[in-house]
């Protein structure tokens, strides 16, 4: 089973994301939601996901300043980070993957193939 951290705050994405895990039959998720970075930050002291999908503008912090925190408080430990941007914010993603995060991912152009492929750390990314 893999872990999930949906750190979105939109309630409508991350039902929507939600979905998209629920119908992966070839894999189990546990799916943990937060809808701020801090919040999901403190659920990381006692639970390490395997993945966290995080999206780039949170109400409290940004993408960055999340990862930059993370890994401060993980040390050694390794979480893949998957970045949710919206269309034209390649530039951010650029950023992201630069500061540690695995993939990103545009949410405009998110399919349950690649949501879930890109979780599994597959190379089924369409773009």
């Amino acid at each position: 089973m893999t872990t999930v951290f949906f750190v979105e705050d939109s309630a409508e994405d991350r039902a929507l994301y939600r979905r998209f895990l629920e119908r992966d039959d070839r894999y189990t998720y546990n799916i943990d939601e937060f809808e701020s970075g801090n919040k999901a930050l403190q659920a990381c002291q006692g639970k390490i996901p395997d993945v966290i999908l995080l999206d780039y503008q949170l109400p409290d912090l940004d993408g960055l300043e999340f990862l930059t925190k993370l890994q401060r408080q993980t040390s050694n430990r390794s979480i893949s980070v998957i970045m949710l941007t919206r269309q034209g914010d390649e530039t951010i993603a650029v950023q992201a993957i630069k500061s540690g995060a695995y993939d990103y991912l545009v949410k405009g152009k998110l399919t349950r193939e690649n949501l879930c492929g890109t979780i599994m750390g597959r190379s089924s990314i369409s773009s």
